[in-house]
């Protein structure tokens, strides 16, 4: 997947944006870090923003990535197989997005350590705001304190079950606010994608 990354929402005009991959100080140009633009975004044509069903898209970037040269030290993460359960696995949120509410973007790139909730839980939590169906599920701290955060949205909650393979179970979707007690942040999760994933991408891939 050189060529493509997730992020889960549309955005308009995508040749504005630089892609920053391998990088970790937004304030500093580093070792390895790549900026990359895009051509191509393709947003789920059900997607909807009023109850953030279909939350996912696909960028394709400009320039296709030589992972096995000039880019080997990207490092890339494993889609998800159909059905993989990550309720027992660990599992990492990563982004640059607020520290708190209303707060600062960070400006190194933070992570923190999510456990998945079981569905029916994830359901109740946010029965007063939205339907979460079963290509949503829920990750945080009962206690709150933890959480992806505003501007984090799109981000990937990667996880393990033997801290050797990382697989991409979801991205960053919505939560309300950042880190409140019984309120988790919502993922897309991924693996119901997966046709699209690869529809897209064969479809889209450069000549």
């Amino acid at each position: 997947m050189k060529d493509f990354r997730f992020p889960s929402r549309s955005r308009k005009n995508i040749s504005r944006y630089i892609f920053r991959l391998g990088d970790y100080n937004k304030g500093i140009m580093e070792a390895g870090e790549i900026h990359a633009k895009a051509d191509r975004m393709i947003t789920h044509r059900k997607f909807d923003i009023q109850t953030f069903r279909n939350d996912i898209a696909l960028v394709r970037l400009a320039q296709p990535l030589d992972l096995e040269g000039a880019n080997a030290n990207l490092e890339t993460v494993c889609l998800p197989e159909p059905g993989m359960n990550f309720s027992e696995a660990r599992c990492m949120a990563t982004g640059w997005g607020e520290t708190q509410f209303r707060g600062r973007h960070s400006d190194v790139l933070m992570e923190v350590m999510l456990p998945v909730w079981p569905h029916q839980k994830c359901v109740h939590a946010y029965r007063n705001y939205n339907k979460i169906t079963t290509a949503m599920f829920c990750a945080g701290y009962v206690e709150g304190k933890k959480s992806s955060c505003s501007g984090d949205s799109g981000g990937p909650l990667q996880c393990t079950f033997d801290d050797r393979t990382w697989f991409l179970a979801g991205v960053v979707s919505h939560s309300v606010y950042c880190a409140l007690p019984n309120m988790p942040t919502v993922f897309t999760r991924v693996a119901p994608f997966l046709d699209f994933i690869h529809e897209q991408m064969a479809r889209n891939s450069p000549e």
